[in-house]
Parts: structure tokens; sequence; C-alpha cells
């Protein structure tokens, strides 16, 4: 990107197609689904094979990265399953591992 800006910022509009490209490329790593299912089951210490929703909102409250109240709104409403209210993790890891982005 060209430091044509001053004030060290890149504009927006500068930004936005690097990072999309980088993303189409795949060029920004990703965590796999075992990744993600191996986190999940450090955080789960009963080896339930899920985390309730309590659960969750008090580990992205208390811990040293805190997330805001949006933040955590929209995690729990992809990840939680509002038939049970918890969250499957292995699901939860499926859902993200294939995401797509809509851009």
């Amino acid at each position: 990107m060209e430091e044509d800006e001053p004030t060290g910022f890149v504009k927006y509009e500068k930004f936005e197609p690097v990072v999309v490209k980088a993303i189409e490329d795949n060029e920004i790593p990703t965590d796999t689904e075992e990744d993600i299912i191996r986190a999940f089951r450090a955080l789960d210490t009963d080896q339930k094979g899920y985390l309730t929703t309590e659960e969750l909102r008090d580990m992205m409250t208390k811990n040293e990265e805190h997330f805001s109240a949006d933040e955590i709104g929209e995690m729990l409403a992809f990840a939680v399953d509002p038939e049970t209210g918890n969250c499957n993790y292995t699901e939860y890891a499926e859902k993200v591992a294939n995401f797509q982005p809509l851009f």
C-alpha cells in the first residue's frame, strides 16, 4: 500500500480491496476445524462436548480479551443452538471452517 497519507493511517477505500483479495486468494491463514475443536475441548473441563451460553459469555467477558456486547451477541447467535442453549463445538467448528464471507 502506498504511504501517501501523512497521518500514518490508511484510508479504508485503499485497505478494503487489498484485504478482500488476500482473503479470496487464501493468503490469510485460518484455523482448521480440528484446531477449533481442540481449543474448545480445553475450555470444556467436564468434557461434555458443548459449552453453555453462560460459560461462553463468562469466558468472553472475564479473560484478558474483552469482547463488546455486540461481538458476544454475534458470536452466540452463530454458535449457540437455540433449542438447547448450548454450543456444540464440533458443529460450531464445522460451520466456522466452512464459512464463506459474503463479499
